[in-house]
């Protein structure tokens, strides 16, 4: 009996002894070559840059002058917004560059000036403000453009 578990140890020892080597070789190789990597030209998709926030436009400040029959409405601008007015015939349409609004509306402000509503659109934002009266090239509003005063941000002023 001790012959034959001494037979079938040799014999099974005989076999691994013959089996395929591992193509895993343990350790590490003796010769490594790392790939050679050349940046990428910059471009503008990958170019790092700081996004802008554009600014937000407050609600505008109203005044009234009684004796006058005039309602003031401001808006405070950041220094590089822009901004083209185009009177209307119910009122005053201001469209306005470089600058973002949530849309909103407040009706029933004075005898002169029934509402004023700001709308988004691409690249800026449309204040409309309404009067019970048309509005010409030249009459029935006036507009400022106030400078900062180091207290105060850029304000545009208009009269109606």
């Amino acid at each position: 009996m001790k012959l034959r578990v001494l037979a079938g140890f040799l014999l099974l020892s005989t076999a691994f002894a013959q089996a395929p080597t591992s193509p895993f070789v343990p350790g590490a190789p003796t010769s490594v070559t790392a790939p050679a990597l050349t940046p990428l030209a910059p471009s503008a998709a990958t170019a790092s840059t700081v996004p802008t926030v554009t600014p937000l436009l407050a609600a505008p400040r109203l005044g009234r002058d009684v004796p006058r029959a005039t309602t003031r409405v401001v808006l405070d601008l950041p220094d590089d917004v822009t901004y083209t007015l185009t009177p209307t015939f119910g009122g005053l349409r201001i469209d306005l560059g470089g600058v973002r609004v949530t849309p909103q509306l407040a009706r029933d402000l004075s005898p002169e000036l029934q509402e004023w509503r700001y709308s988004p659109r691409a690249n800026g934002a449309t204040v409309l403000l309404t009067t019970p009266f048309p509005l010409g090239l030249d009459g029935g509003w006036r507009a400022i453009d106030v400078p900062p005063d180091g207290t105060l941000p850029r304000r545009l002023a208009v009269d109606l």
